[in-house]
């Protein structure tokens, strides 16, 4: 749920918690996360902070390995919105995970604590794996009519060979979206230079000491440490408010429910990556 009135000062704490999706929820049925990722609630949180003028700082908890590019985009330009529109101070901390979209985000906080044990960086953008199964399909004498009004309208369908120019297009879309992430890191670690950004935005991730020793965040320290010291920043208020969508209640009745198809496609779901244009790390590849 969203906040509810204090009547009197505040520091807000968003959690941003699982893959960023701008779907209508990161959690499913199956997930047993406190809330998981829920897109619009955090844009709204962010909105009803910056309208109300009882707060007076943001903490962004995050523990994301990120997800949809557009999402990590579109979450960190609110933030950004409300920094201009508030003159507000944000912190940023990392708990177990703040890589590629989560690091995104991160990076709009004017500080970025990271808990001892977090993985950040991953700095990158990716379409996964374009798998091509023609030779595959030949060998076992499957034909394959790829009808389309265009050359490239069924280009990367992993059913007929993919060209040089097929490949070209997509590294070209992924060259863009790399050099907005890049330019995003850039304007939010002004101490980085595009030459010390370009050796490290190699999608590699780094412990949270790495990260510092970097450049790429400021401090490893715990969550107590990066609220306390926001609350500092903000003339020493004590009031907290927490900001996470509400749990996912699931009764025992509620799986029995379920049939068993539904069954295994939830946890086909909780399984799957996200798709499309992504800013994600996954532990593993």
């Amino acid at each position: 749920m969203l906040g509810e009135n204090a009547g009197g000062p505040y520091v807000g704490v968003l959690y941003v918690q699982d893959t960023m999706t701008i779907s209508q929820s990161g959690s499913g049925l199956l997930s047993g996360n406190e809330g998981g990722y829920h897109h619009q609630y955090l844009l709204d949180a962010i909105e009803e902070m910056m309208q109300d003028p009882w707060n007076q700082g943001l903490l962004l908890y995050i523990d994301s390995p990120g997800g949809e590019g557009i999402a990590a985009d579109e979450l960190s330009r609110k933030v950004e919105e409300y920094k201009a529109a508030t003159g507000r101070p944000v912190f940023a901390y990392g708990y177990t995970y703040a890589a590629s979209g989560g690091y995104w985000l991160a990076c709009t906080a004017d500080t970025i604590y990271l808990n001892r044990y977090c993985l950040t960086g991953s700095i990158g953008v990716t379409m996964g794996s374009l798998l091509d199964i023609s030779g595959l399909l030949e060998k076992y004498g499957v034909a394959v009519y790829d009808l389309a009004s265009g050359d490239q309208k069924n280009g990367g369908n992993g059913l007929t060979p993919m060209d040089p120019e097929t490949i070209a297009i997509y590294q070209g879309i992924l060259d863009e979206y790399y050099r907005d992430f890049l330019d995003w890191v850039l304007a939010h670690r002004p101490h980085l230079t595009e030459e010390q950004l370009l050796t490290l935005a190699d999608g590699r991730v780094y412990t949270a000491r790495q990260a510092v020793e970097n450049g790429l965040a400021d401090q490893v320290g715990d969550y107590g440490a990066a609220l306390r010291d926001l609350q500092a920043a903000c003339g020493g208020i004590p009031s907290v408010r927490e900001y996470y969508p509400d749990p996912v209640q699931v009764t025992f009745l509620d799986l029995l429910t379920l049939s068993q198809g539904e069954r295994e496609l939830s946890a086909l779901l909780e399984l799957a990556r996200p798709q499309g244009i992504l800013a994600y790390y996954q532990l593993g590849q």
